[in-house]
């Protein structure tokens, strides 16, 4: 039933309260809780009864034809940003009088379309006039004073070498920063963590011996240090090119000895890894670029419903790192061995590629690369909040991975549920105490009247 009122274009249509469950009806006419679990309510055969309070039984009703999924989505080539808020509900008014206040909120909503991203060559086109060698070589030079890299090891060698490395590739930076970057209201460009992340994570940066979470520590100063993954943290141009020099040290086995020191490193990460996995380039290599099976309105739709109670659930099992910020691998492990989840269709191996794959990115080899760097022992394995999250959805996708009917958002939507609500959720089911009084069935019968119950 609430499969189908996950459409939106049920409760516009005429006859939708059809579709409203309103109790499940026990064979003893006792009527059962929504919320608990089947297993523990019900045996193998058993029937039960939908009342939808419509004075018909369920076998009579008869559903609409629903229309394609696609109805309240934009065209596949057009961009846009939603934003959802919520807002209390006005009072029933008669005659300037009070008659009725609704506690729940209103939701608002709406939804722009975004101008398309343009490519390196035509985003060079658009450039200001003047912008010639001499005006790029001006503020590249600005940019370059305030890029703060030269408290590095050896730094006094390569200092100049990565200044023309940098110099060399300053447009292309350029370009890639505009790209995640926003306007503020003093006419500085900046570009949020939150974009940050992502860029790091199409362009493959993270390794095995470097993630997300050892990244944002870069940025951090003694005022922020308690909060390093604070997704508004605004980065500047010089920011962001120091970032990726630091990154090229750091992502290599060993930064103390990097195997390529800089600036072959930078030049390295810039022409392997930015330079092809950066739409809009010409040497964008689509063979390379990451597969995006979360980026579907209707999967965002439910990352939406279940952000809140997911932040909570983060919170809960992440309990190594003192200000709750990072959950590892063994507390991923954990919480799922709680949760009545795993199973033949969901083992070890599968929750552990799901974390790998979150934490390194879905690009070839990551997760067999990840082992031979020494897995848990050796390599990084700790999450930020949005990779917990995208481990979440690709543990779905490997759960369910033998379903080809059921959409991708409806699989992310049952494991939320599962997990948020089950007995590694934020308010676990009660176990029996064993103190002299027999174990309850999940959840206590409640015995209703014989004329509410509904027909089969």
């Amino acid at each position: 039933m609430h499969r189908y009122l996950s459409q939106p274009q049920s409760y516009s249509a005429a006859f939708s309260l059809e579709l409203t469950p309103k109790a499940i009806i026990a064979e003893d006419g006792a009527q059962l809780l929504r919320t608990s679990r089947v297993v523990d309510e019900l045996k193998d055969g058993e029937h039960v009864w939908i009342d939808v309070g419509d004075g018909e039984s369920i076998s009579h009703v008869r559903s609409r034809a629903f229309p394609d999924r696609r109805l309240f989505e934009p065209a596949a080539e057009e961009e846009y940003q939603e934003a959802i808020g919520w807002r209390s509900t006005e009072p029933d008014m008669l005659d300037d009088e009070v008659v009725g206040i609704d506690p729940r909120h209103t939701m608002s909503y709406s939804r722009t379309v975004l101008a398309k991203q343009p490519t390196f060559k035509q985003w060079k086109e658009q450039s200001p006039e003047g912008q010639g060698a001499e005006g790029l070589f001006d503020e590249f030079t600005e940019s370059w004073t305030k890029v703060a890299i030269d408290d590095m090891p050896g730094s006094t060698k390569w200092l100049n070498d990565v200044k023309l490395a940098l110099f060399h590739h300053f447009e292309s930076l350029k370009y890639v920063f505009s790209s995640h970057a926003t306007m503020g209201p003093d006419g500085q460009s900046t570009m949020s963590l939150l974009e940050f992340w992502a860029f790091c994570k199409r362009c493959a940066m993270p390794s095995p011996w470097c993630n997300l979470a050892k990244i944002d520590k870069m940025f951090t100063t003694k005022l922020t240090e308690h909060d390093p993954h604070n997704p508004q943290r605004q980065l500047t141009l010089p920011d962001f090119m120091g970032a990726i020099a630091r990154i090229s040290i750091l992502r290599q086995k060993s930064a103390v000895k990097p195997d390529i020191e800089l600036p072959g490193s930078l030049t390295k990460i810039i022409e392997e890894h930015i330079l092809p996995l950066t739409p809009g380039f010409e040497s964008f290599d689509y063979a390379r670029a990451t597969n995006s099976p979360f980026t579907s309105p209707a999967v965002r739709q439910k990352l939406t419903i279940h952000e809140t109670k997911l932040k909570k659930l983060f919170k809960k099992w992440a309990t190594t790192d003192e200000h709750r910020q990072t959950i590892n691998m063994a507390e991923w492990l954990d919480m799922f061995k709680a949760s009545d989840i795993m199973g033949r269709d969901m083992d070890e191996e599968k929750l552990m590629r799901a974390f790998v794959v979150a934490e390194l990115g879905d690009h070839q080899n990551a997760y067999s690369e990840w082992q031979e760097a020494g897995g848990v022992e050796k390599a990084c394995a700790e999450l930020i909040f949005p990779e917990f999250v995208e481990a979440i959805l690709r543990a779905a996708l490997l759960k369910f991975e033998n379903d080809p009917k059921t959409p991708v958002d409806l699989k992310i939507h049952e494991i939320c549920l599962l997990l948020i609500f089950g007995p590694a959720g934020l308010h676990p089911p009660a176990r029996a105490s064993g103190l002299g009084r027999p174990p309850l069935a999940g959840v206590e019968r409640r015995v209703v009247a014989p004329a509410v119950v509904q027909g089969p």
